[in-house]
């Protein structure tokens, strides 16, 4: 029922499972073929798990309702939750993954393509909340509920998540990091 605590407590596992993938994919006097197809999916499930919070923002959930019973059929997200996800992403999704940045695994599999694979996957991701459809349904969800998270809002603490890093300038941005925010 609650998109963002799944999705935490999956990359919770992604994580452990990342910390596997040597072990369990590789037999001596073989190529890591497996390790290479492993570690796709495990960035694959990343990607889709943090899809899934994606759909929290500007989303609404719907329950079976007949002519008779009281109420609306669809019920936009609260402001609350949207914001929590949106912060979810932030700090999930569009910071460096670290455990799927690890050179004693890359450099078995491939002689460079985690800077582009991350890349794909978190511009995936920043398109998928931005799609016009969304935005538009924000703002309808806006012109019926004057206290409903606006396209303004999501914005801006998308905006401001992105850039955080040029608070504190003494942290250096990784190559990951400029990714997200070109």
């Amino acid at each position: 029922a609650d998109p963002t605590r799944a999705t935490e407590l999956g990359l919770r596992n992604l994580r452990r499972v990342a910390d596997l993938l040597i072990p369990a994919t590789s037999r001596e006097t073989e190529p890591y073929d497996d390790l290479f197809d492993a570690y796709t999916r495990v960035v694959s499930q990343w990607r889709t798990e943090l899809g899934h919070v994606a759909t929290v923002v500007g989303g609404l959930d719907s329950r079976e309702l007949y002519a008779g019973q009281t109420g609306v059929r669809f019920l936009p997200v609260p402001k609350a939750r949207q914001a929590a996800a949106v912060q979810f992403l932030l700090e999930h999704g569009f910071k460096t993954p670290t455990f799927l940045v690890r050179a004693d695994l890359l450099r078995r599999i491939e002689p460079n393509g985690i800077v582009s694979r991350l890349r794909v996957a978190q511009t995936s991701l920043m398109n998928s909340l931005l799609q016009n459809a969304r935005l538009d349904r924000m703002a309808e969800q806006a012109s019926l509920d004057p206290t409903a998270y606006t396209p303004l809002q999501f914005l801006t603490d998308l905006r401001a998540g992105i850039w955080k890093d040029l608070t504190t300038p003494t942290t250096p941005v990784d190559l990951y990091r400029r990714n997200v925010q070109r």
